[in-house]
């Protein structure tokens, strides 16, 4: 069998063609973690053990476009693909740990975020170890699109709800300091 060169020629360029017309395109994502410095506040004396008392509440921010640019040089929250929580850190500050007042006094805590026009629960335990303890970290759970829109609010609130096992005779100075992972596509 003799293939003959106009044909040879034909195929090969046809293959050529069809090879070349074929883009391959790589994306590359990157997770940045961001944890801001953590907002101080004090837990008042809580003298009953109802469930869903407010043991603080107060304003805090974080800039999404700033923190991108440093990681990436770029601030376009257009390449955001995903935002969540994945951790948030209560502990007392300054505060002595003492058996009638200590995180260990609160069975349930649950962490709301506010803020333009929308809320949504960041992070919460259900049931937090009676142990003596000055610190608790309690696992993320929010919805990337309800945490994106709060967070695009140039201001916002956290509010930290508690259900107390039994009640504290102190007031507990404390400190949040959430941690945020945004993954970024190029």
């Amino acid at each position: 069998m003799t293939i003959k060169p106009g044909r040879l020629l034909k195929a090969s360029i046809i293959l050529l063609t069809a090879f070349a017309s074929c883009k391959e395109t790589e994306t590359i994502t990157r997770d940045i973690i961001i944890t801001p410095a953590g907002s101080e506040f004090t837990i008042p004396v809580i003298s009953n053990t109802n469930s869903g008392q407010v043991a603080g509440n107060f304003d805090a921010s974080v800039n999404i476009d700033e923190e991108i640019q440093k990681v990436t040089g770029n601030s376009d929250r257009a390449n955001i693909t995903n935002l969540k929580i994945t951790a948030f850190k209560l502990e007392l500050v300054d505060t002595p740990i003492l058996e009638d007042s200590n995180l260990g006094n609160l069975e349930a805590i649950q962490v709301e975020i506010n803020g333009g026009g929308k809320k949504a629960t960041l992070a919460k335990v259900t049931n937090n170890p009676s142990a003596k303890s000055g610190s608790v970290m309690l696992p993320g759970s929010v919805y990337t699109s309800e945490l994106e829109d709060i967070l695009r609010a140039s201001s916002f609130k956290y509010d930290i709800r508690v259900k107390l096992r039994k009640v504290t005779t102190m007031p507990l100075k404390a400190k949040v300091t959430p941690s945020y992972t945004i993954t970024v596509e190029f």
